[in-house]
C-alpha cells in the first residue's frame, strides 16, 4: 500500500488543488468538481485494492509454508470488477507437489471461485441499480387510460356483468362470451 500513499501524496493532492482552483474559477460548476473528486479517489481505490491483491500474492510466493506443498507455476493477469472500477492484477498459479493439482492460491484466500469476474460489491451495486432502474421506469410510465386498460364498467356494451367488491373499489366481470 505503500505505492498507493505515495501516489495520493504526488498525484492525488495536486489533482485535488487544481479541481478547488477550477471551482473557485467557477463556482456555478460545481458537478465537474464533484465528478473530478469522484473519479480521483475511485482510480486511489483501485489501485489500492491491485497493491494489495499482489501484495497477499507476494506474501504467498514467499511463504516457506506453501513451499512445503506448492509450487510455482506461472504469474497471470487477471481483471477483476469492483463497485470502484474495474482492477487489473497479477497473481500466481501454484501446483500442488503430492496431487498435481493446480489452483490460484490468492484466489482461496479471498474465497472466489476459479472464473469469478465481478466481486460481492460489484454485484450488489448492479443489482441495486436493476432495481432502481425498474422502479425509475415504473415512476415515469403514464398511466393509461381507462378505455385502454379493458375495463368493463356499468357504461360497457356487456350483456351479463357480475360485480365483485375489493375493498373500496368494485371489478366487473363478464359472465358471458366477449361480444
Amino acid at each position: 500500500m505503500d505505492k498507493s500513499i505515495q501516489h495520493f501524496s504526488d498525484v492525488s493532492i495536486g489533482v485535488f488543488q487544481k479541481l478547488q482552483e477550477k471551482f473557485y474559477e467557477d463556482p456555478t460548476d460545481m458537478a465537474s468538481f464533484i465528478y473530478g473528486i469522484s473519479d480521483e479517489l475511485r482510480s486511489l481505490g483501485v489501485q489500492m485494492i491491485k497493491e494489495t491483491l499482489e501484495e497477499i500474492d507476494q506474501q504467498l510466493r514467499k511463504s516457506g509454508k506453501r513451499k512445503l506443498s506448492w509450487v510455482i507455476e506461472k504469474n497471470c493477469h487477471k481483471k477483476l470488477v469492483t463497485s470502484l472500477g474495474a482492477v487489473d492484477f497479477t497473481k500466481t498459479l501454484f501446483t500442488n507437489k503430492e496431487s498435481g493439482e493446480m489452483m490460484y492460491l490468492l484466489d482461496q484466500i479471498l474465497g472466489l471461485d476459479p472464473h469469478t469476474r465481478l466481486t460481492e460489491d460489484a454485484e450488489a451495486r448492479l443489482l441495486k441499480e436493476a432495481v432502481q432502474t425498474s422502479y425509475r421506469a415504473l415512476a415515469r410510465r403514464k398511466p393509461m387510460p381507462s378505455s385502454a386498460t379493458g375495463q368493463i364498467t356499468e357504461d360497457s356494451p356487456v350483456s351479463k356483468t357480475s360485480r365483485i367488491s375489493v375493498g373500496s373499489r368494485k371489478k366487473h366481470f363478464r359472465s358471458s362470451k366477449i361480444i
